[in-house]
């Protein structure tokens, strides 16, 4: 290195590259907290979302790689508050479960969550059980879902948990006792 070159470095050292910075992650009345704050008062519903879900203030891959914001929120969602988003998803529940006002306030949080998560599509068996009113069986025919047996296998093998499982455990336990 030449002497000219070693001063203009000591004069202008190269740039040094920006911090990563992670966005603040807020979990269960944490998160609950933090949505009030920035939107307003919840619901008891878009409370139970928010604390299943989360709140994280900036933009980060979820655990399946999926670029997400906010209370979980996706694709189309993730440039909306949660409560523009809530309207969205309570709209669609009402679409797929004609009784949905008429459910108990479990029942309605279990519909949501699901819906919320995208675990309710029309052709599941489930969700045609439950418009029936056959309850318990759309709560059986609830965990037969991929996902969850999947993490259930894993849970047994590595004894690694996953929030989900609980999540569509309780989901089910709440629609058995509608």
């Amino acid at each position: 290195m030449c002497m000219a070159q070693a001063q203009a470095e000591t004069i202008n050292p190269p740039p040094v590259p920006p911090a990563i910075v992670k966005p603040q992650q807020f979990y269960h009345d944490g998160a609950v907290r933090e949505v009030i704050k920035r939107e307003g008062s919840l619901d008891a519903i878009q409370k139970y979302i928010v604390q299943h879900e989360g709140f994280v203030g900036g933009d980060y891959d979820d655990t399946k790689g999926v670029s997400t914001s906010g209370v979980g929120q996706t694709g189309i969602y993730k440039d909306k508050t949660f409560k523009e988003t809530y309207e969205i998803h309570k709209q669609k529940a009402k679409e797929l479960v004609p009784d949905y006002d008429g459910l108990p306030l479990n029942g309605q949080k279990a519909i949501m969550s699901l819906i919320y998560r995208g675990d309710i599509k029309k052709d599941h068996e489930w969700l045609a059980s439950l418009n029936k009113g056959e309850y318990k069986k759309a709560a059986k025919e609830l965990l037969n879902h991929k996902e969850y047996k999947d993490l259930v296998k894993r849970k047994k093998e590595t004894g690694k948990d996953s929030g989900i499982i609980k999540r569509l455990e309780e989901a089910s336990e709440y629609i058995k006792n509608i």
